[in-house]
């Protein structure tokens, strides 16, 4: 598929899918979290990654000395939009282990099917670590914790 049409499919699938206004928030992740795929952020960390798209679109707390963010942790039934927060904790989702990793929601396939984008996955060492959009079925969740946050623009 040609990128133009990627993108074009994303977007449809983000203005369409839900059950309401998609945060403010998170459109601006969304948008911002598309110039680092394919490269590597800072020493190729997971967190870096989350880190300097937080910073660029200036939702990271003021004086922080980092990325640190105002959010809240999703309830089950609360619907996920393009632009939250996934945090894993010694999860195992399929064939992939997440010992203490963070990513972003790029798009929802379907319920409880997500393209996240992350990096630090998939690689031998951090050198060659990239930011990577990957698909997550947490229908096929193993073990551990997930748990996925909105970012408030406050």
């Amino acid at each position: 598929m040609k990128t133009g049409a990627l993108i074009l499919t994303l977007l449809i699938t983000f203005c369409t899918l839900g059950h309401g206004q998609v945060p403010d928030a998170n459109y601006d992740i969304w948008i911002s979290v598309d110039q680092y795929i394919g490269k590597r952020v800072g020493t190729g960390l997971c967190g870096e990654m989350v880190d300097s798209v937080l910073i660029n679109t200036n939702l990271g707390v003021p004086d922080s000395g980092r990325a640190g963010y105002y959010h809240y942790t999703l309830e089950k039934d609360e619907t996920v939009y393009p632009g939250d927060i996934i945090s894993f904790k010694g999860a195992v989702i399929g064939s992939r282990e997440y010992p203490d990793h963070i990513a972003i929601v790029y798009a929802i396939k379907k319920p409880n099917a997500y393209y996240i984008v992350h990096q630090n996955v998939d690689v031998d060492s951090l050198k060659d670590s990239r930011v990577v959009v990957t698909l997550l079925k947490m229908k096929k969740k193993k073990k551990g914790s997930v748990e996925f946050h909105r970012v408030l623009n406050i």
